[in-house]
């Protein structure tokens, strides 16, 4: 007899992020954890053409169906190196995260989110993606 572990993924194909603040680029639907205490495994992955003057992206996974929910991977900016940050250019950014204690029982959703620094004009997302899975 096997045991089937919940998870959640969402495909996010066309949306915009704002000029400088932190915008939802992907959000999962609903996960129920099959013991309390349960660990998630978190992959998020999107492509971005920063807006007019941007020099930094900073990719986030949050807890919660919005940009005010407990942030799970830090926030590491994209500034120099690779990617590079150039308005214009089509830039792919993947983060990954574990929530270790992603608290009891279930309904749990994550957001892959994105904010730009010095923007004058929104990105466009081309392609976005996150993955949920419950070890």
């Amino acid at each position: 007899m096997g045991v089937r572990l919940p998870t959640a993924f969402i495909n996010n194909s066309v949306s915009n992020l704002p000029n400088t603040a932190e915008g939802v680029i992907c959000t999962t639907s609903l996960l129920t954890l099959p013991i309390d205490g349960a660990t998630v495994f978190l992959f998020g992955y999107f492509t971005l053409v920063p807006g007019t003057t941007a020099t930094a992206v900073t990719p986030r996974i949050r807890r919660g169906a919005s940009i005010s929910g407990t942030q799970i991977a830090p926030a590491s900016g994209v500034v120099g190196g690779s990617p590079i940050v150039v308005a214009g250019n089509q830039i792919n950014i993947t983060l990954m995260a574990v929530d270790s204690n992603p608290g009891a029982g279930g309904n749990l959703q994550y957001v892959l989110t994105g904010q730009q620094t010095g923007g004058t004009a929104a990105g466009v997302i081309n392609d976005g993606v996150l993955i949920a899975l419950v070890l």
